[in-house]
C-alpha cells in the first residue's frame, strides 16, 4: 500500500485539508499534553495513533460515498 493512496489524491482540496488537519490537531494535542506533563509518553501515543486511525477512517468514508454514488 503507497504512503499516500491515490484516493486520497483525487479528493477535493479542501478534504485533503480537513482530514491532514484532523490527523495534525490529534498529534499537536498528544505533544502538548506530553509535554505539559497532562499525559505520560503511552497515552500521548494512543492520543496520536487514534487521530491516525479517525483519518483513515475518514478517508475510507470517501471512498465508499464515492463508490455508492456510481451504482
Amino acid at each position: 500500500m503507497d504512503i499516500i493512496d491515490h484516493h486520497f489524491r483525487r479528493l477535493p482540496k479542501k478534504r485533503q485539508t480537513f482530514v491532514l488537519m484532523i490527523g495534525a490537531g490529534f498529534f499537536v494535542v498528544g505533544v502538548f499534553a506530553w509535554f505539559a506533563g497532562m499525559a505520560d509518553a503511552f497515552t500521548a501515543f494512543l492520543i496520536v495513533v487514534v487521530g491516525v486511525l479517525f483519518g483513515e477512517l475518514i478517508k475510507l468514508h470517501d471512498r465508499v460515498e464515492k463508490l455508492e454514488t456510481r451504482k
